[in-house]
């Protein structure tokens, strides 16, 4: 078993790195299994051509779609179509939205699932700068972390920050963006008006 993990802020093209993962098993003729929270009920809000692709390649003979309340669905579900379909892959989009536990990797490490590869994407850091709870069971797990950041909405430099400019609790970040921003460390300073305080305990 080889798990990556697809992380960064707001609008740095995660899920749409997941979507190009997702297709080369497409193209190669390969069975999936994607997961996405059912409490996500933003739709196509990866918007344009990202979003429309992934509806294709979702909809493929290829790609067995499923929304999922609970990390033991995965091992269930996948453990079920295993029965009749050859899974070589799992992806799971928006990870965070969903309280994963370490007891969900030792079970799946002492499953039939074992072997096949998890491909993970979501936010690991809130719009307060420090870790997500829901990220830290899961980041000891991964043997890849890729990290993309965005552009700065304010000055135009890279960008690692999700600043929170709505009025209702950024620890809930359901949305399609609009009450995000993303920003660069000095920009996120401005913003905040207060120093970067990082809380990274795992």
């Amino acid at each position: 078993m080889y798990n990556k993990l697809f992380t960064g802020p707001m609008f740095s093209g995660k899920t749409r790195r997941l979507v190009v993962e997702l297709e080369k098993y497409v193209i190669a003729k390969r069975h999936v299994a994607w997961f996405e929270p059912k409490r996500d009920t933003r739709g196509g809000s990866h918007g344009g051509f990202i979003a429309q692709r992934m509806e294709e390649l979702k909809n493929s003979d290829y790609v067995h779609s499923y929304a999922f309340t609970n990390p033991q669905e995965i091992i269930d579900t996948v453990i079920k179509l295993r029965k009749h379909t050859k899974i070589q892959c799992i992806f799971i989009d928006e990870f965070f939205m969903v309280p994963f536990e370490r007891q969900f990797f030792y079970d799946y490490q002492n499953s039939e699932l074992k072997d096949i590869p998890m491909v993970f994407a979501g936010l690991t850091v809130g719009a307060d700068s420090n870790l997500m709870k829901t990220a830290i069971p899961v980041i000891p797990y991964m043997d890849e972390i890729k990290k993309f950041s965005a552009i700065c909405m304010n000055c135009g430099e890279s960008a690692n920050y999700s600043y929170f400019v709505g009025d209702w609790d950024s620890s809930d970040p359901i949305d399609n963006g609009k009450n995000y921003k993303c920003l660069c460390a000095s920009c996120y300073v401005k913003a905040t008006g207060k120093p970067l305080q990082h809380n990274w305990k795992f």
